[in-house]
């Protein structure tokens, strides 16, 4: 196989070779269209050199978010174990509320010829006929104000009902 070819004239061959001699020199020179396809290769270019670009800055804005959202996450870290400690807290108030309310109840049912006298003197107590005393008297004690406020918090939901 390696000695396989074709004799050709020597005319012929030298024409080849001159058209590929043509082809080095310009290769876009047997095409008519040949201005645009140059002018659509350097719009591709352009293209795929603006595409790399914002590829490049998409890729910087992700790192910066990422850093970005790792620096908050460890500056919130902190605040949600205070949270935690804080809905802990909160569980072991409520659990020692309902005790005393429980310790509070069985002490009622014992008592229950006695009354209490808090309870005397809560029913015994009347409330003024004035409706804008009334929200006086229902209105909550105004604190003075000392440059540090505290979050507002809800009391846990009661888990009973309590008749007193």
């Amino acid at each position: 196989m390696a000695d396989d070819y074709t004799m050709i004239p020597e005319r012929e061959f030298l024409q080849v070779k001159k058209e590929v001699e043509q082809i080095k020199k310009d290769p876009l020179a047997a095409y008519s269209e040949k201005d645009e396809i140059i002018k659509a290769m350097q719009d591709l270019t352009k293209t795929l050199s603006s595409l790399n670009t914002i590829f490049e800055k998409a890729a910087d804005e992700l790192k910066l978010e990422e850093r970005s959202t790792e620096t908050i996450g460890k500056k919130l870290d902190p605040l949600f174990e205070k949270l935690d400690l804080l809905i802990d807290q909160n569980k072991k108030i409520a659990k020692g509320l309902v005790a005393v309310a429980d310790m509070l109840e069985s002490k009622g049912n014992r008592d229950s010829d006695e009354s209490s006298p808090l309870l005397n003197e809560v029913s015994q107590t009347q409330l003024p006929p004035n409706p804008q005393m009334s929200q006086q008297y229902m209105s909550p004690p105004q604190m003075p104000l000392t440059g540090r406020s505290f979050p507002s918090t809800p009391p846990p939901a009661p888990k009973r009902i309590f008749n007193f």
